[in-house]
């Protein structure tokens, strides 16, 4: 029998770890940094494009932007000028200025962000720990909560009607992804 540390039980003995239990965790530690790759490569195969140009300058001239005050400009002439979503446009203005690989793994993080918070909105839990304290060790906890966001993951970019225009070009993400992330965070706290 194999036993690991911090699998003790209510009398602080130590107990197994079944064959099938191994599984499931290595299973799932598997599954989500497979998915965690796969979502930071498509961000990767799409570069910025259309609308990322335009933003990714001061927008009242072709000036790329180089700092916050270039941001913060850009946004009053853009809400003067333009449209009001200054907040999702600013957002935009920051990623494009820090790069593609950061703007890249900053989705992948939202992404799955997302995926955790309907999950939690939708299971009408506050308290996350109470979500799996029936007496399971903290490894299968956390190799469930891995599988879960997985799982909502996959539904996520699944059901998605346009997936590539909302979640993994950078202007879709910051008018979609993040300000749902926001919305929902609203709605959780």
């Amino acid at each position: 029998m194999l036993y690991l540390r911090g699998m003790e039980n209510t009398e602080n003995k130590q107990t197994p770890y079944t064959r099938s239990r191994i599984l499931f965790v290595i299973g799932a530690f598997l599954t989500g940094i497979i998915t965690l790759v796969i979502l930071y490569l498509t961000h990767k195969a799409v570069p910025f494009m259309m609308d990322d140009l335009w933003y990714s300058t001061r927008l009242y001239d072709e000036e790329p932007v180089r700092s916050l005050k270039d941001v913060a400009d850009a946004q009053i002439w853009h809400y003067n000028n333009w449209g009001g979503r200054s907040m999702t446009h600013g957002l935009l203005q920051l990623l494009l200025m820090a790069g593609e690989t950061f703007a890249d793994l900053c989705n992948v993080a939202v992404t799955v962000l997302l995926s955790f918070l309907l999950y939690l909105v939708a299971a009408g839990e506050r308290p996350v720990g109470s979500l799996f304290s029936d007496g399971h060790d903290t490894t299968s906890r956390t190799a469930l909560w891995i599988w879960l966001l997985t799982l909502g993951t996959g539904f996520l970019i699944g059901l998605n009607a346009n997936w590539k225009m909302s979640m993994f070009w950078q202007a879709g993400a910051a008018n979609y992804l993040y300000i749902t992330v926001f919305l929902l965070l609203f709605l959780f706290v």
